[in-house]
């Protein structure tokens, strides 16, 4: 097989950089590990989002008991973030800090003490008191989010004469999620991005308003998918360059709880535009999403989602790819929950999964405030493109298929599919044939039916192929990277050209 024979360069060019430029490399960086999990076929559509078939009370309940075990691991990855930075963080980013810290705690003091006081102490007393904290809550929000939520990052280099072909034909944009400085994302990793993929950045940031209405607010969103002033921003923006006669291709960064808006702009674009040269004009990549189902219609038609067909000019619906670490707090209870656990809902999309080759066997550490995971952007950029190098991170490595994950997925969906009678109290079958065993139809070759057997065969088929791939390969986002470090033309889809060779 000859695309297992690699040969490493550090360089385009075959020599490393002997400067550093406008990316700081990973300090104290680990050997990373990568793996990967095939997106979701399921061309018997037997897969439904739970919110679409369970009521909201079970769906709080059970998501309830994820996030409250999450919030301990969130604390300790702020605090952990926050830990690596001391002695880098300038004036106003520990003015923010104090500000957002400050906030958080009148909002925990307001909620546990709002109703003892009601009940216990007489009201012209407590009103009082509870209105200004009010007031004093809302007046610390709104200097929180004194600057703009919406706005443009500018690329320095954006000169005539630096633009290459085909640069005005893509347009890139950022939602945002918790960060542990907004300040710091603003003059750093906005920069940072617009330099890597030399193209400016449409940035939209939610509203902060508190750790504890954070919080909440993420975790209701989670489950009843309300509109927000992120979402809705988000989704005009989109819906404008699609319907556009002459519209870029858009790429649309996430980060963890900003995957909840997307799911919600995803969702009603679905319902909002047709398939094809208007939905398929943006792509989607997130960092640690927050959000355990995101949508888009799946089924036979869609071999798009299988990256099988050559419908590279007019896709059906976007592309969509996750990143995501796996001590990220975040990610935890949002897209790994997703596909390795709540397997009977809807994820669409690749996956790819990040680790640190000793953090299985790391000591305990000793301090809390070392204990927690990396879920900033700074940590996804060092990790994926270090020194803005693809091949210098973890996607140089090469990607372990979690294929038993990937065909257990489009097994729940089959088995959904065919109506597999695990209500009737027959075992499960995890077998195509054992999942149609069980179906009282005579109609064996019905469509829906084969083409699941068809999307689990294809599924085994290209976990197969895949085995030897590194990271980079067959990667939209790596082959978007510029600069010197920028991709061949063969480096970005080195797996099928091996394939041919070996054809």
């Amino acid at each position: 097989m000859p695309w297992l024979v690699r040969t490493t360069t550090s360089s385009p060019m075959g020599s490393p950089r002997s400067s550093v430029g406008p990316f700081s490399p990973m300090q104290d960086r680990s050997p990373m590990s990568i793996s990967y999990i095939l997106p979701l076929m399921d061309g018997a559509t037997g897969s439904v989002p739970l919110t679409h078939e369970h009521s909201i009370w079970p769906l709080l309940k059970t998501d309830a008991m994820h996030c409250m075990r999450a919030v301990s691991q969130i604390f300790a990855a702020f605090a952990t973030s926050l830990s690596r930075r001391r002695g880098q963080m300038s004036w106003k980013e520990h003015r923010e800090i104090f500000l957002y810290l400050v906030l958080s705690l009148l909002e925990l003091q307001f909620l546990l003490t709002a109703v003892p006081m009601w009940l216990l102490m007489p009201g012209f007393f407590v009103l009082p008191l509870l209105l200004i904290e009010c007031s004093l809550i809302w007046s610390l929000i709104q200097i929180v989010n004194s600057e703009d939520r919406s706005f443009v990052c500018r690329w320095n280099g954006a000169d005539e004469e630096e633009k290459e072909e085909g640069w005005e034909h893509y347009t890139w944009a950022f939602v945002g999620g918790m960060e542990w400085s907004e300040d710091h994302l603003r003059k750093k990793i906005l920069p940072r991005l617009t330099e890597l993929f030399n193209h400016d950045m449409h940035t939209f940031l939610p509203y902060r308003l508190g750790f504890p209405v954070d919080m909440l607010s993420r975790f209701l969103q989670r489950t009843l998918q309300v509109p927000t002033p992120t979402s809705t921003a988000v989704y005009n923006h989109v819906r404008a360059n699609c319907v556009k006669l002459r519209s870029k291709q858009m790429n649309i960064l996430v980060h963890n709880t900003g995957a909840l808006d997307m799911a919600w702009v995803m969702s009603r674009l679905c319902a909002d535009l047709p398939p094809g040269q208007q939905l398929g004009k943006f792509n989607v990549y997130t960092f640690g999403s927050a959000m355990p189902e995101m949508t888009l219609p799946l089924g036979s038609h869609n071999g798009h989602e299988g990256h099988n067909c050559n419908c590279e000019d007019f896709p059906e619906y976007p592309i969509v790819s996750h990143y995501a670490f796996e001590d990220d707090p975040f990610a935890r209870v949002g897209v790994f929950l997703g596909v390795r656990q709540r397997m009977e809902g809807r994820v669409v999309g690749a996956v790819y999964g990040l680790q640190s080759q000793g953090s299985r066997h790391r000591r305990r550490p000793k301090s809390w405030f070392s204990s927690g995971g990396r879920f900033t952007m700074d940590d996804y950029l060092d990790a994926l493109f270090p020194d803005g190098n693809p091949r210098a991170g973890a996607l140089g490595e090469v990607c372990k298929i979690e294929r038993d994950v990937s065909e257990m997925r489009e097994l729940s969906a089959l088995a959904k599919a065919v109506r597999e009678v695990s209500r009737k109290g027959k075992r499960l079958s995890w077998t195509a044939l054992g999942a149609l065993a069980g179906n009282h139809s005579h109609c064996r070759n019905d469509r829906n039916e084969m083409a699941g057997i068809v999307s689990l065969e294809e599924t085994r088929r290209t976990g197969k192929s895949l085995e030897g791939i590194l990271g980079y390969e067959n990667n939209l986002l790596a082959a978007f990277v510029r600069g010197d470090y920028r991709l061949h033309l063969d480096e970005q889809k080195g797996f099928q050209a091996g394939c041919d060779e070996c054809d």
